[in-house]
């Protein structure tokens, strides 16, 4: 037989052979692989999406708004314009940019929330990047835009809302509580900077939706010289933007964040190189007499060492076969959460490369790993296994152990390297990680001595042995001690996230007197509201009238320009004010509390019949309780007589209370009497944003379980390790009287004591990040709820799930009689 042959029939027979420890190997390294492919793909990903050419970030190598003006004004665009003849800037478009967009289907009182709502000119938009159509039936964006209340939406809503093309939606902008009949004509597949959750609609939509002739906010801009049009545009009272300044702001981030999720791939293939050392540690000490017996046979160190090799080569290819199949599936759904956390339209597209380059890694990793455990058995003398001789330092090859210690961190630093995309950096990033780990490692390690030491052992000899060891081999715990800890802390804190937005939304709906439903109608339809309102027995409550006015401007530039509405007002109940006392004079305006302007100061409020109306900043004004309605922020507060001098209300704002028993009955019978009016429902509009809250929630824990799934990984490897080494002191227990269930407890109290402790220390972490977030945010202390029941169970679950590893991992190795192991038989 040849000698490959051979090699090959007899690592392929001790693998199959190998049981529960070859089983534990082969985890260890898919674990490593798929950590590293899931997370390579999804960093990838993200760069692929954020990785734009600067004019693309904005769409234009500029973006303008007005410094003290909401809308850009004929004369504004008439300046433009003649900037182009100029030759100053070669293009422009008008944008109608809002984040008050919502809609509804028909018959549903559901409110779908979009993060923009974009007017455009289909004829130029975009200037710059491109705005993918998956379904556009071979149309121009014009003619999918051609008529009022077309409109586009990106795949991340009609994925996440199951719309598709034709559905007939009623589109409003909250800000002006318009409702328009609109259709969906498109789904865009990739917006020109990748944001998602987007509709596009026509400036003749948004001249619908906001009543008014002059609706663009927003414009993009083209130049062969930024810089000097830039300097130019400001003189003129614009706000400037650059593409090359925002794409340095972001190119950082952009960096931080790909390597963040490529370092979490490298500390999984870390953990599974460790597992794999360990591992073959294991495999390899129970057959030191074989290898004692081939060499007396005369076989040399080297056939033994091929032989060893290739059984970690084919541990390796098999193990990141299935670890690059896994990372492929698991990449999709943590890119399908992470998109769902941001508005970022982020693909999964795992690539050759990647996957290949996984595939290769995993099995250079676990060879060279195993090679740590190769070289430590193969080099001993045949006569110290034969003797069964305790195998002293001394005998061990040091001088090749220590070379072959640092090929293995050169290796794994070229790995870091080459997944980095720099040497230097890989380094650095590898060496602080692993440096912030072996911190936390010693933390842990401290805390479990000083629990071992004042943990009560009088009469309980099984807990007594399970202390003991646990003082005895503690440090060979560390590693599965980091693991548990990182999965419990990021499980808590993902918990504490989802728990606080929902007991915020619990409080806010159970309080009697809150309001829990809007109405937005045009002010035409006032009186048709209140007719429904009283046929139904509600109370009409707070009434808020909008007038919509040219623009608002202020003596001094201030930071946040206001949207050119003005509201009015019979009562303030609704607000706390401070400065001046309400109606204390005919002119007063009070604006919101965030704007920097003193009172005394002036503004001027441009009305639609082209009056110019001076007002009195009296104060300012914030919502009395956190039920903050869209579109009732941003505005400039005054009374209704005053009001009155600025012309007629363009919509009216209801704001009621409903039983809550009742409430979904009544806000179905106020929708079927008022098919044109916006309801929003102070319920589903904190729903969802609790959608964003328990998205997030997933996502965390989809990488707390990887961590999670490490440390059980390494309890398991631990586990192995430790019934070879207490095989005789097993043995002995046993005979003396010990049964395997007794057997089985010490070790299960063992590691489930680790996991006690680990569990509850990060518990208590992230309670005391959580109060110290109390103290800095004072009032806001209120949002942040840690519930101690549900740490309790994040610990149960995971000192249930060490246990169960546990119990799996050393079955067979109790069961073994007596008799066999002091033999030294399997």
């Amino acid at each position: 037989m040849k000698a490959g042959k051979f090699y090959l029939q007899t690592a392929v027979r001790h693998l199959w052979r190998g049981g529960s420890r070859n089983l534990i190997a082969f985890l260890c390294v898919v674990f490593g692989v798929m950590s590293l492919v899931s997370m390579n793909t999804l960093a990838q990903s993200i760069q692929q999406m954020l990785s734009l050419k600067p004019f693309e970030l904005i769409g234009g190598d500029l973006t303008l708004d007005r410094v003290s003006e909401n809308i850009i004004s004929a004369q504004e665009e008439a300046g433009l314009q003649q900037a182009k003849e100029a030759g100053m800037i070669s293009d422009y478009t008008l944008m109608d940019y809002s984040t008050s967009l919502a809609f509804h289907l028909p018959g549903s009182s559901q409110l779908i929330y979009p993060s923009y709502g974009m007017g455009v000119d289909p004829a130029k938009y975009p200037l710059a990047g491109n705005l993918t159509l998956a379904s556009d039936g071979g149309q121009s964006l014009g003619q999918l835009l051609g008529k009022a209340g077309d409109i586009i939406i990106t795949k991340d809503m009609a994925l996440n809302e199951n719309l598709k093309v034709g559905d007939q939606v009623m589109l409003s902008d909250l800000d002006y509580g318009n409702a328009v009949p609109a259709i969906i004509t498109a789904i865009a597949s990739d917006t020109p900077n990748h944001q998602g959750s987007k509709v596009y609609y026509s400036h003749q939509t948004a001249q619908l939706l906001m009543g008014s002739e002059r609706t663009s906010n927003t414009v993009l801009v083209n130049s062969k010289d930024p810089d000097q049009a830039q300097t130019v545009l400001e003189e003129q009272g614009w706000r400037v933007f650059t593409a090359q300044n925002l794409a340095n702001a972001t190119e950082a981030s952009q960096k931080t964040l790909a390597m963040a999720v490529n370092d979490i791939g490298l500390l999984g293939l870390l953990v599974g190189a460790i597992g794999i050392a360990n591992t073959m540690q294991v495999l390899l000490n129970r057959r030191r007499k074989e290898v004692a017996i081939w060499k007396t046979l005369g076989y040399t160190t080297r056939d033994i060492l091929n032989l060893f090799v290739l059984e970690a080569g084919i541990l390796g290819i098999t193990g990141s076969l299935a670890g690059v199949g896994l990372g492929v599936l698991l990449s999709k759904l943590i890119t399908s959460l992470f998109s769902r956390v941001t508005t970022v339209l982020v693909i999964s597209s795992p690539s050759g490369v990647v996957m290949v380059s996984g595939f290769v890694i995993g099995t250079v990793i676990t060879v060279v790993f195993a090679l740590w455990a190769i070289v430590s058995t193969i080099q001993i003398s045949p006569s110290s296994f034969l003797r069964n001789e305790e195998i002293s330092q001394a005998k061990r090859p040091l001088g090749k152990l220590v070379a072959l210690a640092i090929f293995m961190a050169a290796v794994f630093l070229l790995v870091a390297a080459w997944v980095l995309k720099s040497f230097v950096v890989g380094i650095v990033v590898l060496i602080v990680s692993v440096l912030m780990l072996w911190v936390v490692g010693l933390v842990l390690l401290g805390l479990m001595r000083l629990v071992l030491k004042i943990f009560p052992m009088k009469h309980m000899p099984l807990a007594k042995i399970a202390r003991n060891n646990l003082r005895k081999r503690s440090t060979s715990y560390m590693m599965a001690m980091i693991a548990l800890f990182i999965g419990v802390v990021m499980l808590t804190l993902g918990a504490v996230i989802t728990e606080s937005g929902s007991n915020t939304v619990a409080s806010l709906s159970a309080l009697p007197t809150a309001e829990n439903l809007a109405i937005y109608v045009p002010a035409s339809q006032e009186s048709a509201v209140k007719e429904a309102l009283t046929s139904l027995g509600i109370p009409i409550g707070a009434v808020n009238h909008q007038v919509q006015v040219t623009q608002i401007s202020f003596d001094k530039p201030i930071v946040n320009t206001l949207s050119p509405m003005v509201l009015g007002r019979a009562t303030t109940d609704a607000y706390t004010l401070s400065g001046d006392a309400w109606n204390s004079r005919p002119d007063a305006a009070y604006l919101p509390a965030y704007i920097d302007i003193a009172v005394g100061d002036s503004l001027k409020v441009l009305t639609k019949s082209g009056e110019t109306v001076s007002l009195t900043v009296a104060g300012t004004y914030t919502p009395v309780s956190d039920t903050n309605w869209p579109g009732s922020l941003d505005r400039v507060l005054v009374s209704e007589e005053t009001a009155k001098l600025l012309g007629e209300p363009d919509s009216s704002q209801f704001y009621l209370t409903l039983d809550n028993d009742q409430f979904n009955d009544q806000m179905n019978q106020l929708q079927a009497a008022l098919p044109q009016a916006t309801f929003i429902s102070m319920p589903d509009y904190q729903e969802h944003y609790l959608r964003v809250y328990s998205n997030l929630f997933w996502f965390i824990a989809v990488l707390a379980g990887l961590a999670v799934l490490a440390g059980l990984l390494l309890v398991a490897n631990s586990v192995n390790l430790t019934m070879l080494e207490r095989r005789f002191e097993i043995g002995v227990f046993k005979s003396i009287g010990y049964s395997q269930r007794q057997v089985l407890f010490t070790q299960v109290l063992e590691y489930g004591l680790m996991s006690l402790v680990v569990s509850i220390f990060a518990w208590f972490f992230i309670w005391a990040q959580v109060m110290i977030a109390k103290i800095a945010l004072g009032d806001l202390s209120t949002l942040l709820v840690v519930k101690p029941q549900t740490g309790a169970a994040i610990v149960f679950l995971t000192v249930c799930l060490t246990a169960m590893v546990v119990v799996a991992s050393c079955w067979n190795s109790t069961k073994i009689s007596p008799v066999l192991t002091f033999n030294d038989r399997e």
